[in-house]
C-alpha cells in the first residue's frame, strides 16, 4: 500500500483486564515498516496497534476489523492524499472499553501521513528461485 506498512492481524490487550474481560481485542498491528511515508514520519513503531484511520473527513475505527476490511479501506487511498492513522503503543492500555471508544481520552497518538504514489518493493516478493526443487517442466527446447 502507499503507506509502506506491513500489517498483521492479531489479538492484543487494548484495555486493562477486569474480572470478566481479559482486555484483549482483535486488532491490526504494524508488523514491519518499509522505507516510505510511515517510516519517514518517525512516529510509528513496529508493534503499534492501529485504532482508527481518518481520511476524507471520515474516521473509521479499526479495532475488531478484518485484514480484508483494512485492505479495502487502504485500496481507496490515492497518492498524495493525507491520512491520519491513530495508534496505541504496543505497551499501552486504555482503562476500559468506554475510554477506548472516546478518542480524546484513549492515550493514543496520531501520525499524519501523505500516501505515496509508489508502491514499495520488498525482498522475497519478486521471482521465486527453483534452487533445491525439481527442474521446471514444459515445452522447452532441448540443447
Amino acid at each position: 500500500n502507499g503507506l509502506c506498512v506491513v500489517w498483521r492481524q492479531t489479538r492484543r490487550a487494548l484495555i486493562e483486564p477486569k474480572r470478566n474481560d481479559d482486555g484483549q481485542r482483535n486488532c491490526v498491528v504494524v508488523d514491519k515498516l518499509l522505507q516510505g511515508p510511515a517510516s519517514d514520519s518517525g512516529a510509528i513503531q513496529e508493534g503499534d496497534k492501529l485504532v482508527s484511520i481518518a481520511v476524507r473527513d471520515k474516521t473509521h475505527m479499526t479495532v475488531g476489523i478484518s485484514m480484508r476490511e483494512l485492505r479495502s479501506m487502504l485500496e481507496t487511498l490515492e497518492g498524495g492524499e493525507l491520512v491520519a492513522l491513530e495508534f496505541q503503543r504496543a505497551s499501552e492500555l486504555c482503562r476500559n472499553q468506554e475510554v477506548l471508544e472516546q478518542s480524546e481520552k484513549r492515550g493514543t497518538y496520531t501520525a499524519r501521513i501523505r500516501v505515496s504514489d509508489e508502491r514499495p518493493r520488498t525482498a522475497g516478493m519478486g521471482r521465486r528461485s527453483n534452487s533445491g526443487s525439481r527442474p521446471p517442466t514444459g515445452n522447452r527446447p532441448q540443447p
